[in-house]
């Protein structure tokens, strides 16, 4: 398992530095490592995430819905999906116009995210934002939906001004 760290970490630098393909690498061979080692296991939702994220930012939003079921599989064996795994699920579901999968997918995350962290956490406001956007981005929301999205959009930015100050990005 320190080798499928150690390349995670790496990946994860080169990532930061955008040099997506070695990050990519290093991410397949962390799961390959971590396979070999467990099978197929919790521990590889991490990894997972990791290669949707680098699918994410080359926009191919099939690709990392692909490997974040997969990451939802291989956390099947513990309590369930993990908020950050939802999170982006439904990110990507967003941009596919998949709006009530996205929809399902982020509440679920906020769940989560108030559960482990608590509501009035940046992690929190991040799933509430992309939930409103969410809402508003499916074709002709109710006025409901979007009281709802605008009272989400409102806590996230109070959220960020109480943990940030005012003067925020």
């Amino acid at each position: 398992r320190l080798l499928s760290n150690i390349l995670l970490g790496l990946g994860i630098s080169h990532f930061a530095l955008g040099e997506l393909a070695a990050a990519l690498r290093c991410y397949h061979q962390a799961v390959q490592v971590l396979e070999e080692v467990e099978g197929e296991s919790p521990a590889l939702e991490p990894l997972l995430i990791n290669i949707a994220l680098v699918h994410m930012q080359q926009q191919d939003w099939e690709q990392a819905v692909a490997v974040l079921d997969r990451a939802g599989s291989a956390a099947g064996a513990r309590a369930g999906r993990s908020a950050e795994l939802l999170h982006n699920l439904g990110c990507c579901l967003c941009m596919l116009n998949d709006f009530s999968g996205a929809q399902a997918s982020l509440q679920s995350a906020v769940r989560e995210r108030v559960r482990s962290v608590g509501r009035r956490h940046l992690q929190t406001a991040s799933s509430q934002r992309e939930l409103a956007n969410a809402m508003l981005r499916a074709p002709k929301p109710s006025l409901r939906t979007t009281v709802e999205a605008a009272r989400l959009h409102v806590e996230v930015l109070q959220t960020r001004e109480g943990l940030l100050g005012p003067d925020h990005q």
